[in-house]
């Protein structure tokens, strides 16, 4: 596959309790693959690229699975220099308390998709403007009308989109698509 910036080829080796994935930048005419990070047994990690930066959700430092939130500059992906994303006060890390399951990269935010409360949902991270490793804002895709419902990033292929379409659906209402724009979500 290839990040969402088509900058790096990313080879993903993984299994379904170890992940390895190698990457290949690809303006350059010689570039050789490159190891994001090793095999190890019951180490999950999922990485694409934001502006110099590999932003990685793994399960590294949870023994329950629970996948955290990481960037570590391109070019010094050793594991002890991941780097856990903070909340914007950077007093704890973000979406403390949330089951994050993926993360989708686009020109000017990342998505994240996971459970709050048991009920799937999606936060749509500002990166801050200074620091691609720092996020600015996070705000929630809110949807109130119906307390138990399932919302997942749907097929958005347009990596410099200022929207996203969102698949959502409930006990009552049935699966449909809705447009959401990453500045204004709700």
């Amino acid at each position: 596959s290839f990040t969402a910036d088509n900058k790096y080829l990313l080879i993903d080796t993984g299994s379904s309790d170890s992940s390895e994935i190698y990457y290949m930048e690809l303006a350059l005419k010689e570039s050789t693959l490159k190891l994001v990070s090793k095999r190890r047994q019951h180490v999950l990690y999922i990485v694409d690229h934001y502006n110099g930066y590999w932003w990685l959700l793994s399960n590294v430092n949870d023994s329950d699975g629970d996948m955290e939130l990481f960037t570590v500059p391109v070019g010094q992906e050793q594991d002890d220099l991941w780097t856990p994303v903070m909340d914007p006060s950077g007093e704890m890390p973000l979406l403390d308390g949330v089951a994050k399951e993926d993360l989708t990269v686009f020109q000017n935010h990342i998505i994240i998709e996971g459970r709050s409360e048991g009920i799937l949902g999606i936060w749509i991270l500002d990166i801050d403007e200074n620091d691609a490793s720092r996020v600015a804002n996070v705000k929630r895709v809110e949807f109130t009308e119906e307390p138990a419902h399932t919302a997942r990033l749907a097929t958005n292929q347009d990596y410099s989109t200022t929207t996203i379409m969102v698949e959502y659906d409930s006990m009552v209402t049935p699966q449909q698509q809705i447009q959401v724009d990453l500045y204004h979500p709700n």
